[in-house]
This record gives structure tokens, C-alpha cells and sequence, in this order.
């Protein structure tokens, strides 16, 4: 069948719920009848954690996978042409609709119900079997690959401790991350987009010195010793309570960025799955996105400072794993059991009206 306005109009609904980076939806979509096209808004993609669009890219493969799962409820396909991940308001895609035979996507009806969830997890086990399912059938995305492991303790997590540490010494990316925080409800009504302060595991007496350096970015190195070692311990809680990690690997190809959108695509197919079992998702993009930024020839200068820990990380990564050699990290997640996240923890979204447009 072909879709009709409404039926576009719920598909783009169900996109605009993808994951990306601080909530930002750096999407607009043009329809024309036959096509929809999908561009990306760099003004809202910019950020010191999205060199040369990369997270914006990881988060386009899960705005894909999300549209060919709304397209199952009217019984059609989907097929993109990737165009070039061009500088400034691109399009990034065109994407296609044709009749299909296949049911409606088990996970269409989960897109509203998946978040990212900062939380501490009621830890649980690893659903091994749904993850070596998504595995048995990895081939839809390839050359993207999952894997997996419950082991979190000693080098692991020393690792992933060590990359976070990051996000309090740079001087850029805290202050980034702040200017999309919302600290009063009325804020994200406002703007229908950021995070909510109540999901950033930010405590309350901690929204002071918070709003300071979103207002003053200059003076996070002063607080550093203040900043460092709470980030440190809230993040080892977040680890502990987790079943376990899940990591996307794609190849070591340098300059091939159409791999970074499948693995987007793989790994939203499996956040939903999780979100399907009653398992919390907290990206952990500080211990693999710059692994991959390496390989680019992207890492800036602060990055630069800490490039041996990403090298010593990138090895043993591979050695956890089991990753060959010609492969390399570009997303994992870490997740474990978990209830609904409360409503004034979810974030909001621009309206279909804001996004879609006509042409």
C-alpha cells in the first residue's frame, strides 16, 4: 500500500522518538508523496562529542531502523539510499516505501516506551537468548556486529572509569551537555527537547554548581576536584548495578561512515528488544565513540592528552570481547533490570508539525 499524510505522519512520530545525543533531534524530514527525506540540522548535531557528524550518524541508523519499524504497521518496506553526510542542513537519506508481506515489527508498539535510563538497575542477567537472536540475524546490518558480556568487574570497569573522567576535565563537553539540560518542567514543555536534570544523575544540591558552569563554562577546571570524583563514584554505582554490557563493533575502515549507521541501526533494534523485557539502556559513549574517533584521525586536543588510555581500551576491548583484529568499537551500552522511568524523568519531542514538512 502506499502511505497517505496521516500514515507518514506516525512514522515520523516514531522516528523522532530515536535516541540522540543530549536529546538534541538534529532531524527534519521532507515528504513528497513517494519519498522521504531525512536532513540533518547541523546547528543542533554540533557538539565537542560529535566530531565530523559521527554521533549524529550513529543516531541517524537508529532514526532509520525506527522509520522501517513504524512502515511495518501499514504493511510496507522500507529502502534508503544513503547520500553524502554532507556539512551544514544536508540531507543524509532518502528513504523509500514499498508493499510487503511480513507482519506488523513486534517492536513497533515499544519505540514509545524505550528511554535512555541513567539509573541504578536492579542488575538481573543478561537475556543471553534475545541477544543471540539479534546476533543470529546481525546480517540485516551488516557490516555491523553485536556483542556481549556480564563481566564488569576489574579491567572493565577500571577502563570505562578512566574515559568518563573525561566529561569532567574537558572544558567544552560538560558545558555542552549543560546548555541541553532543562532544570524546570516548564523548560522542556518549552522546547520539547534536552534532559531532564532527574535522569543526568544530577543530585539536588548539586543543580547549583551545575547551573554556574553552564553559565560560566570557564570555571569547571576550579571544580574539578569536586566534579571528578562524584562522577567517578556515580558511575561505578551505575556499573555495579548493571547485568551487563553491550557492545557494537563495525570494521576498522577509515573514512567508511556508512558502517557508523548500521551499527545505529543494530543497536536500536536491540535497545528496543531490552526496553521489550523490562531492561534499563544508558549509552556509554565516552569508552568507545573516541576509539572509533582515533581511527578517523579525530580526536582534538584534550583527547589527544588521554589517546594512550583509548589505545590501552581499544586492546582490551578486542581482548574482552573476542573482537578480530581488523574490527573496532563504535557504541555499547550497559543495561540490567529496571522499571518504567517515571514521567518527569522522560524527555520530550519536537512536534511532528516542526519536523515534517511537505514538498
Amino acid at each position: 500500500m502506499s502511505l497517505n499524510k496521516e500514515h507518514i505522519q506516525r512514522v515520523v512520530a516514531k522516528a523522532m522518538l530515536s535516541p540522540s545525543g543530549d536529546n538534541s533531534q538534529p532531524w527534519i524530514f521532507q515528504w513528497d508523496g513517494t519519498t522521504l527525506n531525512v536532513i540533518h540540522q547541523e546547528s543542533r548535531g554540533s557538539h565537542p562529542l560529535n566530531p565530523a557528524g559521527i554521533a549524529s550518524m550513529i543516531s541517524f541508523g537508529c532514526v532509520l531502523e525506527a522509520i522501517a519499524i513504524g512502515a511495518s504497521e501499514f504493511r510496507c518496506s522500507t529502502s534508503f539510499t544513503l547520500e553524502d553526510f554532507a556539512s551544514g542542513d544536508s540531507t543524509w537519506a532518502r528513504v523509500r516505501f514499498g508493499p510487503s508481506t511480513c507482519a506488523l515489527d513486534p517492536l513497533s508498539d515499544v519505540i514509545s516506551q524505550r528511554t535512555t535510563d541513567r539509573r541504578f538497575f536492579a542488575k538481573g542477567d543478561l537475556p543471553v537468548t534475545m541477544l543471540q537472536s539479534i546476533a543470529a540475524n546481525e546480517h540485516h546490518y551488516a557490516p555491523a556486529r553485536i556483542h556481549w558480556t556480564s563481566e564488569l568487574e576489574g579491567e572493565l570497569t577500571d577502563y570505562i572509569l578512566d574515559a568518563e573522567k573525561i566529561m569532567m576535565t574537558h572544558p567544552d563537553i560538560l558545558p555542552a551537555v549543560l546548555k541541553w539540560v532543562r532544570f524546570t518542567l516548564k523548560q522542556a514543555r518549552l522546547t520539547r527537547d534536552g534532559l531532564s536534570w532527574r535522569n543526568m544523575g544530577i543530585k539536588i544540591w548539586e543543580l547549583p554548581a551545575m547551573a554556574l558552569i553552564r553559565e560560566f563554562p570557564g570555571i569547571l577546571k576550579f571544580l574539578t576536584n569536586f566534579t571528578v570524583p562524584g562522577h567517578r563514584a556515580r558511575v561505578r554505582k551505575q556499573l555495579q548495578s548493571s547485568a551487563g554490557v553491550v557492545l557494537i563493533s563495525i570494521p576498522a575502515t577509515k573514512g567508511n561512515f556508512k558502517d557508523v549507521v548500521q551499527a545505529g541501526r543494530l543497536m536500536m533494534r536491540t535497545w528496543l528488544s531490552l526496553t521489550q523485557l523490562n531492561y534499563g539502556v544508558q549509552p556509554l559513549t565516552l569508552c568507545t565513540h573516541p576509539i572509533y574517533w582515533a581511527r578517523q584521525g579525530l580526536l582534538d586536543a584534550e583527547f589527544q592528552k588521554i589517546a594512550h588510555i583509548y589505545e590501552s581500551g581499544h586492546s582490551l576491548l578486542q581482548k574482552v570481547f573476542s573482537l578480530p583484529p581488523d574490527r573496532v568499537p563504535v557504541w555499547m551500552i550497559r543495561t540490567g533490570r529496571s522499571t518504567p522511568l517515571p514521567e518527569n524523568m522522560r524527555t520530550f519531542r519536537r512536534p511532528v508539525e516542526q519536523t515534517l514538512k511537505y514538498i
